[in-house]
């Protein structure tokens, strides 16, 4: 019951959360919600994504204007504009030439995410992909290919960086403390998919491409080593289709990691992060998706655990990933989550259907400095 409770304020929060944004954003002056302040932002598909994070994130910040939405459906377009006094087109032909809107936001289901962010860099704007940028290397080097022709800024949604644990992680291995890491493993244990387009690998992409798949990938390849990745990876079938998958990735410094998504778990509650190091180790634990705890012991020490920082309120946890992207466009920053690193992954991605297919292992070759990436054979 008390986890019951625990959901049920989880998501009151979330909803108060988005209301907030949605309120500072209606209570704006009318002469300034119609100019285009800062950098212009128009969303392509107005579905849950944008509704609850995207929309009142973009809202509530300084640095840009929410100006368009585009979606074929009239009903989703009303409400976007009724909400956020923005512009609204069915037409993309039409959004991508207004000239207000500086920066692409793509937000369809995953088998557009490829076609619709390259359609946006050749109209002429920097884009953002939600996850994953791509179903594919190839596609992903098209995407590259074109960001660098027309010298434009392209990314992918990875919000997941800048969450408070995998944050602690980050900093914990570049203090050295424990030495070097010789195993990872991270896993994401979750219930049955709902009756949606999100359900369907056709749509979505099979395991790795599909739900926290491309998160848990960006997660571990920025931890780990440039240099090739040796793949193996299994995609099942459980309660959906291809709703599970684990792969098996050894890295250029022999360090191996073993990353696991599952959409068919019936209990929640599951290791999120382990790793050992050299001379000790650190997991990351999870009773739900909210609550996080930290555990460390090194050799010759006593355990510790202590409780994760809470995550920000989820309505506005992308505003750091926004914020580099909009220092990016103005050439104040470099950009964080780099378009080669998100070639990475999709390369990986694939590497692991492509085993669970063939039943092979394969070397991905796809370092952020490399003009162009590899998929061979092991």
């Amino acid at each position: 019951m008390s986890n019951c409770r625990s959901n049920e304020n989880d998501l009151l929060w979330l909803v108060l959360g988005a209301i907030a944004e949605m309120i500072c954003y209606a209570c704006a002056e009318p002469e300034t919600r119609g100019k285009t302040m800062g950098i212009g932002v128009g969303i392509v598909g107005w579905g849950a994504i944008s509704e609850i994070l995207h929309g009142p994130c973009l809202a509530g910040m300084e640095e840009c204007e929410f100006v368009a939405v585009c979606d074929e459906r009239e009903e989703r377009l009303s409400h976007a504009k009724e909400v956020y006094g923005c512009k609204g087109y069915k037409d993309i032909d039409a959004f991508l030439e207004d000239p207000d809107i500086h920066l692409v936001l793509v937000a369809l289901p995953n088998f557009l995410h490829g076609p619709t962010t390259l359609r946006s860099l050749e109209a002429g704007k920097h884009a953002i992909s939600e996850k994953p940028m791509a179903f594919g290397l190839a596609e992903a080097e098209n995407i590259l290919r074109t960001a660098r022709k027309k010298e434009l800024i392209v990314t992918t949604h990875q919000n997941r960086r800048w969450d408070p644990y995998y944050l602690m992680i980050r900093e914990f291995i570049d203090e050295g403390r424990f030495g070097n890491p010789i195993f990872f493993q991270s896993r994401a244990l979750g219930g049955p998919w709902k009756k949606t387009w999100a359900g369907s690998s056709k749509l979505t992409g099979k395991g790795p491409f599909m739900s926290f798949g491309p998160h848990l990938l960006d997660q571990m390849l920025t931890l780990a080593p440039q240099g090739p990745i040796f793949v193996s990876g299994v995609v099942k079938s459980i309660l959906a289709e291809d709703d599970y998958f684990n792969a098996f990735l050894t890295f250029s410094d022999g360090s191996t990691a073993l990353i696991e998504l599952s959409k068919a778990t019936r209990l929640k509650g599951a290791k999120r992060f382990h790793i050992s190091f050299e001379k000790g180790d650190l997991m990351v634990t999870t009773a739900d998706s909210e609550t996080f705890w930290w555990h460390l012991r090194g050799d010759g020490e006593k355990a510790q655990k202590e409780k994760v920082p809470e995550s920000p309120p989820f309505p506005i946890q992308s505003r750091p990933f926004y914020q580099n992207v909009f220092a990016a466009i103005r050439g104040e920053e470099p950009l964080i989550v780099k378009p080669e690193q998100s070639r990475r992954y999709v390369a990986v991605a694939e590497a692991i259907v492509r085993s669970s297919e063939e039943k092979k292992s394969f070397v991905v070759s796809c370092d952020e400095a490399a003009d162009e990436g590899r998929i061979d054979p092991a």
